[in-house]
Parts: structure tokens; sequence; C-alpha cells
């Protein structure tokens, strides 16, 4: 008998050959796949752009999935310089040879796989809110048909940035306002601050899902052993069973935080950045953590004012988690992180928004129409006996990309029905999980708190000369305008900044008039509130 012959096993980067074209610039294969024109790559991908680029929009981003050796967007740079170019090239030997690299200037922002950054964290660095609106995303098909899973994952991380840009500029939209004045008045309300610390005390973490019903008993249980900190929503379900929260997270700054922030206890601090709603009672103790809402910087000069410095997360819960990074080094234990809806249930029992939920039914509108009606909206694909949405959808991108694996794990009862949604790394354990954390620590629950380092008259005094220095900066020729400057005109008017992206030269300066007159009427309507 005849023994087979043994073929030999190429990697696909050694199947990837780069030769000259016929034009003298260099093309790329790999394999029976001819990545670009063997006759003349530029022309190639002229005809390419000429079918698709009549419905791209004038100042829209463009993304390039499978990039290749970028004939695609020099072309584009070419015919679209008013265009933000982004060019995902899915292999890094083609990234390496790309045509135009020993240029000193490359106006395209550029990812491949040796980049030391994941695609999407590179894609949400690359775009930002005003970038989405008419986003187009082409793919260069020989490089997508070679690392069809390259691609797949670049399309599946763009999903998932643009769900949260469009969160980010949505919330931007309904409570850009909201922050700016919520931040004017914690600040001029902050008698007493926690002083942030690091322990290596095992933490709990109480979201407010479903599942977190069946899971107090263990908590009230095992108390002593661990750090509680609490999403304000949680809050209820806690004490109807007779759990104190050690911190309550906060960082909603609208109403709805106002129906949350009815629960909150004045002798436990709360963590929050100043754009957060107001304590509705009481001047408790507040851990503060700046994200960037303009003016922050200014109110905070002074130095002396402790601060947690964090990343702005878009959902409360993200928030919490990367507290914990900064100050614990001991376990985090997750429990009533659903990140999914139960059947009609969104949270666990109580919770603040039973009251008003019951104001709305009749006899004409019953409980289980509303519950079905909100389900439908928030929650509307369903799996089994759980609901998702997009928003939900958005969370569970950042949970699963950004927690760390190794200290964290969720807490489960083995007698509930509620199954959370899945977090790839992160293990579930019951209640026997308390046994192995260590007895007896001291200090489990103490949170350093310190006097304001400026009395009120003082923080008084830097309020009205931020408000000085914002109308100072609107009345200066805006073509001079700073980053501050932008910064608050789009947080107050973000909708104005949009206008302006999309209109043609000839509306620029009237439509820029009138973004500039709505910042200025809320600067002045700020200054008789605040100033």
């Amino acid at each position: 008998m005849s023994s087979k012959k043994t073929l030999p096993v190429f990697s696909e980067v050694e199947r990837i050959s780069i030769e000259q074209a016929r034009t003298g610039e260099p093309t790329a294969s790999a394999g029976s796949i001819r990545i670009h024109s063997a006759y003349d790559p530029d022309r190639e991908a002229r005809k390419f752009l000429d079918r698709h680029l009549d419905d791209i929009q004038r100042h829209a981003a463009i993304v390039v999935i499978g990039a290749g050796l970028g004939y695609i967007d020099r072309v584009l740079r070419q015919i679209r310089p008013e265009s933000k170019i982004i060019a995902i090239h899915l292999e890094d030997r083609l990234y390496e040879a790309r045509i135009d690299r020993e240029k000193p200037i490359d106006s395209v922002k550029r990812w491949h796989p040796e980049a030391g950054i994941d695609v999407e964290s590179f894609l949400y660095n690359a775009l930002n809110e005003t970038s989405i609106g008419g986003l187009r995303v082409l793919d260069w098909p020989a490089s997508v048909k070679f690392r069809r899973d390259r691609a797949d994952n670049a399309a599946e991380a763009l999903a998932s940035v643009i769900r949260r840009l469009s969160g980010n500029i949505s919330t931007t939209a309904a409570f850009g306002r909201q922050w700016v004045r919520n931040t004017l008045r914690n600040f001029l309300e902050m008698e007493r601050v926690v002083f942030p610390s690091s322990s290596d005390n095992p933490v709990v973490l109480a979201a407010s899902g479903p599942s977190l019903e069946s899971t107090l008993e263990f908590l009230k249980k095992h108390r002593t052993v661990f750090q509680l900190w609490a999403l304000p929503s949680s809050i209820p379900a806690l004490l109807s069973a007779g759990i104190r929260p050690d911190l309550i997270i906060t960082t909603d700054p609208g109403f709805w935080a106002r129906l949350h922030g009815r629960y909150y206890l004045e002798e436990v601090p709360i963590a929050m950045p100043l754009s957060a709603a107001p304590r509705l009672i009481g001047t408790g103790a507040s851990l503060l953590l700046p994200q960037g809402v303009p003016g922050e910087a200014f109110l905070l000069k002074n130095e002396e004012w402790p601060r947690l410095q964090l990343p702005a997360m878009g959902t409360v819960a993200a928030t919490a988690v990367e507290i914990w990074k900064q100050m614990s080094t001991g376990p985090l234990i997750l429990t009533g992180l659903d990140l999914c809806w139960y059947d009609l249930r969104s949270h666990a029992r109580p919770h603040a928004f039973d009251g008003w939920l019951s104001s709305l039914t009749s006899r004409h509108n019953p409980m289980y129409s509303i519950l079905w009606e909100r389900a439908m909206k928030l929650a509307p694909k369903r799996i089994g006996a759980y609901r998702v949405g997009s928003a939900l959808q958005t969370y569970t991108d950042w949970f699963r990309n950004n927690i760390p694996k190794g200290r964290i794990v969720r807490l489960i009862s083995p007698d509930s029905t509620v199954s959370a949604v899945s977090i790839p790394g992160i293990p579930e354990k019951g209640p026997e999980l308390f046994e192995e954390l260590p007895k007896n620590r001291e200090h489990m629950n103490h949170f350093p708190v310190i006097p304001s380092p400026d009395n009120f008259d003082q923080r008084r005094g830097v309020v009205r000369e931020l408000i000085a220095r914002w109308r100072k900066m609107l009345d200066s020729p805006m073509k001079d305008a700073d980053i501050e400057t932008r910064e608050l005109m789009y947080t107050l008017d973000p909708g104005g900044v949009l206008e302006l992206e999309r209109c043609g030269r000839a509306e620029h300066h009237e439509i820029g008039n009138r973004h500039l007159d709505r910042v200025k009427n809320i600067v002045n309507g700020l200054e008789s509130s605040y100033g």
C-alpha cells in the first residue's frame, strides 16, 4: 500500500502574497483569493466607490472593513476630504505593506490585529456622538471573504459602539442642561466628602434585577463579612429585608433618580458625579466622581477636594465596577445584575417605581396592560421566560468586554427560577461562597469622611466666577473657540451641534448664530439661579 502524501500546512499569514501590479503599485492575494487587482488596484477601488458614494452623505464618517493595502481609503481621502475615514485592516501583513505608509501625515484612523487595542475600544475612541449620524460602512469584499471571522468581529464591535454612542447623544440631548444645573447645585451643597481609600474587603454589588429577591436572605445572614454597595434601584428591596448598604452609587441626573432618592439614608455615603440628581434630604457625605461635565474641573480647582477620577460609563452598574477596580483589591460579588427582564418584571420588589406604576392604573388600564406595554417597548425580544432590549444589550456588551476575570463572581440562589444573561469568564456560585470569605475584619464598613475643603461662601464665589468665565467665552469670536467652549455648547445644545454638522456652507452662519444664542440664554438662566 502506498502511503498518503501529507500536504504542507500554511498559516493564513504565509498564504498572503504581496506582488507588483501592472501599474507598478503593490497588489496582494491570499491563496486563490485576489485581495486587489493584478492590473490596476487604484482603478478597481475607484469603480467600487462609484457604486457606493451616491448614498453617502457629505461629512459622513466612513468605516472601511477589510482595508487591505489601503486603496479604498486613499481614494476616499481624495474625493471626500471632509469625511472622517476609519480603516480596519484584517491582516497585519497587509497593514504593514499598505500604500502611502511612508507619508508623514495620514489622516485616516487605522486598526490592525496587532495594534495593542481591541477593535471595539479603537472604534469607540475613533468615533464620537456626532459621527454616527449618516455613518457608512464599506466592506472590501475580497478582504472580508479571506478573514470573515475578523470582519464579523469588527462589524459586531461597530454595532456595539453605535449603540453606546447613540445612548450617549440621546442622554446628552435629554440631560445635558440638567447635568450642568445639578453640577452647580451639588457643588454649593457639598458639605462633607468621602476620602477615597483602598482596602482588600470583599464587596457585594447589589443591582435591582428580579434575581435580587432570591439572594436577600443570604445577604442578611452573612452581612458581617462584606461591604455592601447598592445601586439606587436596589435600595427598597434591601431595606425591606432589613439590610442597610454601606455605599450608594448613583449617576442619574434626572427625574427618575429622585424617585430612588426617597430611599437614601443620611448616614450612608453616596458615590456620585456632581452632575447626578441632588439629594432630596440632608447633606450626607459624598464620594466625588468627576466625569468631565463642563465646569466641573473649574469648580474643583482646589486640589484639596478628594475625588476618584473615572471615565463616564453611561450606566451606573459599570461605574460601580470601575469604583471597585480602584478602591478594592478584594473580590467582587454581583447580585441582581441580570441584564434581562424575567417575564414582565424588570426589577426586584419592592421598587421605587411601584407607586408610580400603580398611580397609572384604572378600570380601563389595568396593571398587567401597563406592564405588558412597558415590556414590549423596553424589552421586546423574548427568549423563553426572559426579555431583552437595546439598552440592556448595550449594558451586556460593556460587561462582557470590560469586567476583569478572576476576582468576580455572581451570587445565585440554588432555588431561583430567575436566570441572568451570562457574562463569559464570570462564575456563578451559591451562598456557600460567603463561607470562604475571611471573618471579623476591622473597618469593614468604614469610609473616611472629611469636611469640604471650601466653605459655602468660597463655593458660591467659585460658581459665580465660573458663570462669568462662560459668558466671556461665549462673547468671544466663535472661530477662536477652545475645547472648553465647544464642550459647553454641545452639552447645553447638542441638537445645534448636529444641525451645524449637517448643514451646507450657505446656512452655516445663520444656524451657528441661533445655536450660540440658545447657549447664551441658558447660561444667563444659570446666572440668575446660581450666580
